[in-house]
């Protein structure tokens, strides 16, 4: 098993700061076995790039650890958190929810609390947080054309199903049939694996529930213009994967049920990324708080980022304590239209709203059982886990 930041290792640093880079190993017990660092050898320009190889024991083992970790967290910032989270998925469902979508229209609605401040949002990340020389680049030692590298790699570098190939039936974009590839295809099953199974499956639930109450069938969801509109634009959009792609992986699955598990599964995905999905790869202030466990830039050499890094970093951390409309214990049915007619079986949006909260709340003391009986698991499950744990999510992005 590895965790491989080396994507980054040929990407040129300002003057006075070492470049990035290493890839860890794990045996199967996740024990650290070595680490390849590409970011520690000879620059190249031929392509043919060198590595340094450190192994547990040997000299420079905490320098390799600590460049791993930091250079982890810059991977995970730039491209699973500002790109993929803010500047693609959310971004782009927010603009063309508001496209094609009317506004009084019921999808929209339910979208309502978790593209919540989406606009607002993202328009500070761009400007604060992604543009070269604002707060985010001042924090890490990239210059402005390795900025710009890095970005470009992202849609490559994020691993949340547009990268399974065509021999496996990707690329997914199902949350819920990607967690379960990783399980069957990869051997990946972790309990934050499990819980964001539970949590996306809590959510497909809600999504079903809700659109019953407003389309009699499958077959009215699928016909509906402007979900269909919705699902085009966004999925023409995406930079990680080609409309054409998407289509291909499921050829021959035109039917109605297809296509409205294409739609639900499109709502689930959202919602889950920008609740979840944002915590996970968002919330690091816990990790870059100590410059010498993690830092976005340091000199040659150190086992510690520069004083002016941390101080950065602590004024970007800053920037995400704005409070949002958490997932759990909030009431936004309101929000919801009055069905204009009943439909056979289905519930009211008040009822199914009320029975995603119960299943929330059921889940958010599961994971506090989890993490109240974490020391007495062995490693490496002996840690609490927070990021999927209903009751500490908002219900959309924020900086």
């Amino acid at each position: 098993m590895s965790v491989r930041t080396n994507a980054f290792a040929r990407l040129p640093v300002r003057d006075g700061f070492e470049r990035y880079g290493g890839d860890a190993y794990f045996d199967l017990s996740w024990r650290p076995v070595k680490i390849v660092d590409e970011g520690l050898a000879p620059w190249r320009r031929d392509g043919h790039q060198e590595s340094v190889t450190t192994r547990p024991g040997e000299q420079g083992w905490n320098r390799a650890k600590f460049r791993f970790r930091s250079s982890l967290s810059v991977l995970v910032t730039l491209a699973d958190h500002l790109y993929g989270v803010h500047m693609q998925a959310s971004n782009l469902f927010v603009i063309a929810l508001r496209e094609k979508v009317s506004a009084d229209h019921p999808l929209r609605r339910f979208m309502i609390p978790f593209t919540y401040m989406t606009v607002t949002v993202n328009s500070g990340a761009r400007n604060n947080l992604v543009r070269p020389g604002t707060m985010a680049p001042r924090c890490f030692g990239f210059t402005d054309d390795s900025l710009d590298l890095a970005f470009a790699a992202a849609p490559k570098l994020i691993k949340s199903g547009s990268e399974v190939g065509p021999e496996d039936g990707g690329p997914i974009l199902d949350r819920i049939e990607y967690i379960k590839y990783l399980k069957e295809k990869k051997g990946i099953d972790t309990e934050f694996n499990r819980q964001c199974l539970e949590f996306a499956l809590i959510l497909e639930r809600f999504v079903v529930d809700y659109m019953a109450c407003y389309y009699p069938s499958h077959a009215d969801v699928v016909r509906d213009p402007e979900l269909l509109a919705l699902l085009q634009q966004f999925l023409h959009q995406l930079h990680s994967v080609t409309y054409s792609e998407v289509f291909q992986a499921t050829a021959g699955q035109d039917s109605v049920e297809a296509s409205y598990k294409r739609i639900v599964a499109l709502l689930v995905n959202i919602m889950f990324l920008v609740t979840a999905g944002h915590e996970q790869v968002g919330a690091i202030g816990v990790y870059v708080q100590d410059a010498s466990w993690c830092a976005g830039r340091w000199v040659p050499g150190a086992t510690t980022g520069t004083k002016q890094a941390a101080t950065s970093t602590a004024l970007l951390m800053s920037l995400t304590s704005e409070p949002m409309p958490t997932l759990l214990g909030d009431d936004w049915t309101h929000l919801f239209p009055k069905p204009s007619g009943p439909s056979p079986g289905a519930k009211s949006p008040e009822e199914c709203f009320r029975i995603f909260q119960e299943e929330l709340q059921a889940m958010s003391k599961k994971c506090d059982a989890y993490n109240d009986a974490a020391s007495s698991r062995p490693f490496p499950e002996c840690f609490p886990l927070y990021v999927v744990n209903p009751k500490y999510l908002d219900t959309s992005i924020s900086v």
